[in-house]
């Protein structure tokens, strides 16, 4: 990306420089005519690295959500200006917009590399603009043009919409069917109420010359201390989840108890066929590596170990409570175990001395998405939308389960696996995987090789883009550039399908 900048752009990624500007107060801001992907990937690199200076990492998603959906819409008034010119209409005549709006979305959607690429010969650019002042962070994006009556209007009243709804997910069940332009400020304003923000933090300031959109957010925010509670909804479904099966218990309970003699563990689990199958099929699975495949549940927790046996236990009990059968459903199963081989491989690859790491990485990759059956059972009117939605913008999904339900899967997959009693380094792989940096410290490294595991799944059908990667997990690793995380990758997935 670096071979496109100016000089004076790639100040504005040195860590140090952000901070000078943070401490004095400067506006660190960027204007841009023609906004190509890798300008709008340097603006976005630009507010990462503002928050961790600020120490506010675990909001990057959000507010990097934020930005897409202004500067998304800033690129789009700066294109239906020059539509309106070339329409010969005026933009600011009732008729004449009504007359242009009928057919701008099309064009527009059709053509869009002309309107972006002469906007600087119509003198249209935008400007980004983040400001640090005393305990607030300011979040700008502005036009050089003035804004019509009718698209403040069209703002306010979709902000209007999110505020009275008293069911936010039903803002969003036709989202196929609307033009798009706006929901942005939707999902910006319920963002906010979520945080507890006030909606007068979102600013609309429109001059003769000048349009901006101004996002005013607490410095010291923390999303654990706003969004502390789960929607009622999900709630409601959280209470209504079975414990786990009572053969598990029993098992769990005996492979806990450090007076509990090995042949009775071994004896309790042959006494449930189904369950020593799905054992055996399991640790074949888990622990491929092996040169000697186990033919019975003795050979298998001598094999394996008790640590071994107990995640895959656990396994086991979740998936006969919670695994899928719908066609979505399936392929979510089939990530899940993409996750778990990928995980295995590199704790095979980088902790080939650490048992307890290697022992908990296949169980802890196949559950990291447990939270997303539950979640997909809470809104099932509007998840195909949202995702479709999602895959389009390139929003991450987790961004709008937060904005959505109040919690994210992996959030909730948490709540799961506390309420079953699970070791804590399974629930931490599972609420930590999006965000690994916020993992407490023991658990960091399962941490980490989950969400790389993760990373490199999605990689394989072309859903992740490298440059949003987290570099710290990605150093911990020894990857500083795509080709070494493309090695990695073939490497495993040539392994995988041995």
């Amino acid at each position: 990306m670096e071979e496109y900048l100016t000089e004076q752009e790639l100040r504005l990624l040195n860590p140090q420089i952000i901070q000078d500007m943070i401490q004095k107060e400067i506006p660190i801001s960027v204007t841009v005519y023609h906004l190509t992907p890798e300008m709008k990937h340097y603006l976005q690199k630009i507010v990462v690295t503002v928050l961790h200076q600020i120490r506010q990492d675990a909001m990057t998603d959000y507010i990097v959500y934020c930005l897409a959906e202004l500067i998304d819409n800033s690129q789009r008034a700066n294109a239906k200006r020059i539509y309106f010119h070339e329409q010969h209409l005026d933009i600011f005549n009732p008729k004449d917009y009504d007359c242009g709006m009928e057919t701008f979305k099309t064009d527009f959607i059709t053509n869009q590399s002309h309107y972006q690429g002469c906007q600087e010969e119509h003198g249209l650019s935008m400007t980004m603009t983040l400001l640090v002042k005393e305990e607030s962070l300011y979040m700008e994006v502005a036009n050089n043009t003035k804004l019509t009556v009718f698209e403040y209007k069209r703002i306010h009243d979709r902000i209007t919409r999110a505020l009275e709804s008293q069911n936010p997910a039903q803002i969003f069940s036709h989202i196929n069917e609307q033009e798009g332009a706006g929901l942005g400020f939707i999902s910006i304003t319920l963002m906010l109420q979520k945080f507890g923000i006030s909606d007068e933090n979102l600013q609309i300031i429109a001059q003769e010359d000048f349009t901006a959109i101004r996002i005013k957010l607490p410095k010291n925010m923390d999303e654990y201390k706003y969004i502390s509670a789960i929607s009622k909804e999900i709630a409601e479904n959280l209470q209504n989840i079975p414990q786990l099966p009572e053969n598990i218990s029993k098992i769990s309970h005996l492979l806990d108890d450090p007076t509990s003699e090995m042949g009775e563990i071994i004896d309790l689990i042959q006494q449930d066929v189904t369950l020593s199958a799905d054992l055996l099929k399991f640790v074949n699975c888990a622990f491929f590596r092996m040169k000697h495949t186990p033919s019975n549940i003795e050979e298998s927790v001598k094999m394996v170990g008790l640590r071994g046996i107990r995640n895959l236990i656990y396994a086991i009990g979740s998936l006969q409570n919670l695994i899928p059968v719908t066609k979505g459903k399936k392929l979510l199963w089939r990530h899940s175990q993409d996750v778990a081989h990928y995980a295995l491989a590199l704790a095979y690859k980088f902790y080939s001395t650490n048992k307890k790491i290697i022992s908990d990485a296949y169980v802890c990759g196949l559950l990291h998405d447990i939270g997303k059956i539950l979640f997909e059972a809470a809104h099932p009117e509007t998840i195909q939308n949202l995702l479709d939605f999602c895959h389009t913008k390139h929003i991450p999904p987790w961004v709008y389960e937060k904005i959505i339900g109040g919690a994210n899967h992996a959030e909730i997959g948490a709540l799961i696996t506390t309420k079953w009693n699970f070791p804590e380094v399974i629930t931490a792989a599972i609420e930590f995987h999006h965000s690994p940096s916020s993992a407490p410290e023991c658990h960091r490294p399962i941490v980490e090789i989950v969400y790389l595991a993760n990373c490199l799944s999605h990689y394989q059908n072309q859903r992740m883009d490298f440059r949003l990667l987290d570099t710290n997990v990605l150093s911990s690793f020894g990857i500083t550039e795509e080709k070494h995380f493309q090695q990695l990758f073939k490497e495993i997935d040539t392994q995988k399908t041995d």
